[in-house]
């Protein structure tokens, strides 16, 4: 059934040009499923025609990933398509999605995006350096200050009474010893709305050494409110990287 529905989705030709290759999808599939659509660009640039042969070497690379994307159940990751909230972070829920509400989320801080990330500290000495490359930021502790924020402001008239997902994945090498200060040594998500209580780091893990997982934030904004700040928090010794920030507004039936 899986190749039935792969050869119903993809079109692909076969042209050999030495070591490079070029995929080419249906419309649909691309659409659905990203992620796939990028595995496939991801084998180069050689052109395929769907022989048998072809199809089962070609289903037997891409299988693991097309089958976590289509079924959505990779290990604490959430669905590429921003149009459609996980099932699992939003208790089976059939969701839709506005746009991302967040900008420069491959954090270039250039041109018109120079002053949409702002980061903060406790006071002192710069203490955190703040790094990006091919869209993920890296925010590393190099001095001695105890906290820091890589935050976005968001002003929205839609945010008053809407539920927001704020979503990003995050890859920690946060150690808990040597204790640096007095606050826990964590780092993650952060998110403050309106003058409400900021969460910091509230998802496990958020200390110690983690690959790359998805972490988010489902929350109720009260009435009036139209404004809030997400991004991360460290205060903790070492790095912590984030990629692919998103914000939305959530309409669940």
């Amino acid at each position: 059934m899986l190749v039935e529905k792969l050869k119903s989705l993809m079109v692909i030709r076969v042209h050999q040009t030495g070591a490079q290759c070029t995929v080419v999808a249906h419309q649909g599939l691309v659409k659905s499923h990203p992620h796939f659509f990028k595995a496939c660009k991801a084998m180069a640039q050689t052109r395929f025609q769907v022989t048998p042969t072809h199809f089962k070497y070609m289903l037997r690379a891409l299988l693991p990933a097309l089958v976590a994307t289509l079924c959505g159940c990779a290990t604490g990751s959430a669905p590429s398509d921003p149009s459609v909230a996980s099932e699992s972070a939003l208790d089976n829920r059939r969701c839709t999605a506005s746009e991302n509400l967040l900008v420069d989320t491959e954090f270039t801080r250039e041109g018109d995006y120079a002053r949409a990330w702002r980061m903060a500290q406790h006071t002192g000495e710069l203490s955190f350096s703040t790094e990006a490359s091919e869209g993920v930021l890296e925010m590393r502790r190099i001095a001695m200050e105890p906290w820091m924020l890589m935050r976005q402001t968001v002003k929205d008239s839609r945010l008053s009474g809407a539920t927001i997902l704020f979503t990003a994945e995050l890859k920690g090498d946060l150690p808990s010893e040597p204790k640096l200060h007095g606050f826990d040594h964590i780092g993650g998500l952060y998110l403050k709305v309106g003058r409400g209580k900021a969460q910091l780091a509230e998802h496990e893990p958020n200390a110690e050494q983690w690959d790359w997982q998805t972490f988010s934030y489902e929350e109720e904004i009260p009435e009036g409110i139209t404004s809030l700040r997400a991004g991360f928090v460290h205060q903790s010794g070492g790095a912590l990287w984030a990629r692919d920030p998103s914000l939305v507004i959530l309409d669940c039936k």
